[in-house]
């Protein structure tokens, strides 16, 4: 038995993705101020940051779980719960790296471009590939310099998406039905 309410679930819920998404612009903050310069450090410390946003979402959940709901959760309540938990941490996320690069840091994109070729060269990667991919790094940066709210909300749902599906596997995993009583004996 529950002692949440639908109304106090989805509050709840709120509440911690808002505690995901300060957390993970934090750590945008820092992946993007201080490992930008560093080809492998910058994506390993986002490749990092996906973990810690996938472990948190796992631990409050089971945590919601087990002190809320006495142990025994539907797939449907707690996917719920991380679903609304995901709508609210990547609202704030998605935001965030919109404001980020295009009023905090500008030239967040070219940076990345210029540690992107450095490293390419570092590693010989050959020079048409490396051509090849700035070009198309260069494509990038001139269209994320023009404002689209159709595209911006198609990328936020893109992630909405992909972030889901982490959702139902968390939810078949914390899932835990209440043993039906044995009225037999």
């Amino acid at each position: 038995m529950s002692t949440f309410t639908k109304a106090e679930r989805n509050t709840n819920a709120a509440k911690y993705g808002l505690l995901i998404g300060v957390v993970a612009l934090l750590l945008l903050t820092i992946d993007n101020t201080f490992l930008v310069n560093r080809f492998l450090g910058f994506y390993i410390l986002k490749t990092v940051n996906f973990i810690v946003y996938i472990l948190m979402l796992f631990f409050i959940a089971k945590n919601v779980r087990n002190t809320h709901y006495e142990g025994y959760i539907s797939f449907k309540e707690i996917f719920g719960f991380l679903f609304i938990m995901i709508l609210v941490a990547e609202f704030i996320s998605y935001t965030y790296t919109i404001i980020y690069m295009h009023f905090i840091s500008p030239d967040f994109l070219e940076k990345v471009r210029i540690t992107t070729a450095n490293w390419m060269e570092s590693n010989n990667v050959p020079e048409q590939k490396i051509n090849d991919s700035l070009k198309s790094f260069d494509e990038q940066i001139e269209q994320s310099k023009h404002f689209n709210l159709g595209k911006m909300a198609l990328g936020y749902f893109s992630v909405l998406i992909f972030d889901s599906i982490f959702a139902l596997i968390l939810a078949a995993i914390l899932k835990k039905e209440r043993p039906a009583a044995n009225f037999l004996n």
